[in-house]
């Protein structure tokens, strides 16, 4: 099973990340064109995951950073089948939280932005207003809810999930959307966070997010995403998110290091000692004398004691 997604109280907390770059090998998933040059929404997400997963390693080394693929490589030609290897890679770690890296692409050029999904169930209205959200060439990364079993277990799986699992997913979520919008000043769009029926959140078993880091159909977007410095503040959003994420639900008492930054040292307690101990020792004493209490309580109402006492007041 997962590993707990509660607020932990250790410093440095060890945790694993697993970081899914979207598509690979046979499967390019969106295509742009940008000053005559093809890009492949394969090898971005690819790029942007190693960085941010360098990222976590160097300043999180109490973190362990796995990846469902660190090369162009497809895990099967069947779609379903690959999506699932990814699943399996993540369950199998018994990872805390998984991170799928896509980028986005529509009709209307002008969409642009980064979103990111969680697991939930489609709204068709919501959808039909903002139809650029998932480009339809990418609508085999979503379970079948055409099939009635599938979707209600897909249903009783939110159902059930709401208050845990997704409870985290959307506060990555929300923190993922803070953090491009910072690092990038494109995270403001109408609507950041969606539910979504996605294969990889739905059979995942610890919380999750899929974050499209923008559209490979706008070109500013795109002139982002294609450079090694755009690739770069993408993934220093994705590690500050992750950081963040961390310090609320793993208690890192200790803060490590931002990428490129010096943090000023804690400074020191100076509250006297003894009096830190007071409450300590307090507390210590308490359940001794809630024990002696109970023991005299229950020494004047034995069953026992009560007969030996008839017994004389009859003498």
């Amino acid at each position: 099973c997962a590993k707990p997604i509660y607020a932990q109280t250790q410093s440095h907390t060890p945790m694993t990340i697993v970081i899914d770059p979207g598509h690979g090998g046979y499967d390019p998933g969106a295509v742009g064109r940008l000053n005559g040059k093809i890009y492949r929404e394969c090898d971005i997400t690819l790029n942007v995951a190693i960085k941010a997963g360098r990222m976590i390693e160097k300043n999180m080394p109490y973190v362990k950073v796995i990846y469902t693929r660190s090369t162009d490589k497809h895990w099967s030609t069947n779609k379903t089948r690959d999506l699932q290897t990814r699943v399996d890679i993540a369950n199998k770690a018994d990872a805390s939280l998984f991170l799928s890296i896509h980028c986005n692409a529509a009709k209307n050029t002008s969409a642009c932005g980064a979103v990111t999904l969680v697991m939930g169930e489609s709204n068709p209205k919501r959808i039909q207003q903002n139809a650029d959200v998932i480009e339809d060439a990418y609508r085999d990364d979503l379970v079948d809810m055409s099939d009635a079993a599938t979707a209600a277990a897909v249903r009783a799986y939110i159902q059930t999930m709401q208050f845990t699992l997704l409870q985290n997913s959307n506060t990555f979520a929300n923190l993922m959307q803070k953090h491009h919008k910072s690092a990038v000043g494109h995270g403001n769009r109408r609507s950041l966070v969606y539910g979504q029926p996605l294969w990889v959140l739905c059979y995942t078993q610890m919380p999750g997010v899929l974050t499209e880091i923008g559209f490979m159909s706008n070109q500013h977007d795109l002139s982002i995403m294609a450079s090694d410095a755009g690739q770069q503040k993408i993934a220093k959003a994705i590690y500050d998110s992750f950081r963040e994420y961390y310090e609320l639900y793993f208690g890192n008492a200790e803060q490590p290091a931002e990428v490129g930054e010096n943090v000023e040292p804690a400074p020191a307690q100076t509250k006297p000692q003894k009096d830190a101990e007071k409450p300590a020792q307090e507390a210590k004493e308490q359940p001794k004398k809630e024990s002696q209490n109970k023991t005299e309580e229950t020494a004047i109402t034995t069953p026992k004691e009560q007969s030996t006492e008839q017994k004389r007041q009859s003498e």
